[in-house]
């Protein structure tokens, strides 16, 4: 299953859908920081928002690249009239959950079918 997410095919499909967008904080050439932004309507749908958008796969080594890859998807939200940002972050990811109540994201209730719901998410919102 990991070497299927992780195939070419699988890069060049996320690669051709229009609703994502890879933000990415590099060290030299190197990509030291990653979050996705999805805007898909089925993903996006039920949250009390008329177009909301998803960041998701964040996976960071320093907290200061991760915020700024935070605000600067919050940048594009904004330009593109997204009226909701929202992230699942894991309980255990204290430095997301820290950095995303710092900048103003709330907490908020989403229902998730029960094998999603190990191990412990929660689910952040800020209103644009």
């Amino acid at each position: 299953m990991q070497s299927e997410h992780l195939s070419q095919k699988e890069l060049f499909r996320i690669q051709n859908d229009f609703s994502i967008e890879i933000l990415m904080a590099y060290l030299g050439e190197a990509p030291q920081s990653y979050l996705k932004l999805d805007s898909s309507r089925i993903l996006n749908e039920n949250l009390g928002a008329s177009k909301a958008i998803n960041l998701s796969e964040i996976i960071y080594f320093d907290e200061e690249d991760l915020k700024a890859l935070i605000k600067r998807a919050e940048e594009i939200a904004y330009q593109r009239k997204h009226d909701l940002i929202w992230v699942k972050a894991f309980a255990v990811d204290t430095a997301l959950i820290d950095i995303l109540r710092l900048l103003n994201y709330e907490e908020f209730d989403l229902e998730e079918s029960i094998e999603d719901q190990f191990p412990k998410r929660i689910y952040f919102r800020k209103k644009m």
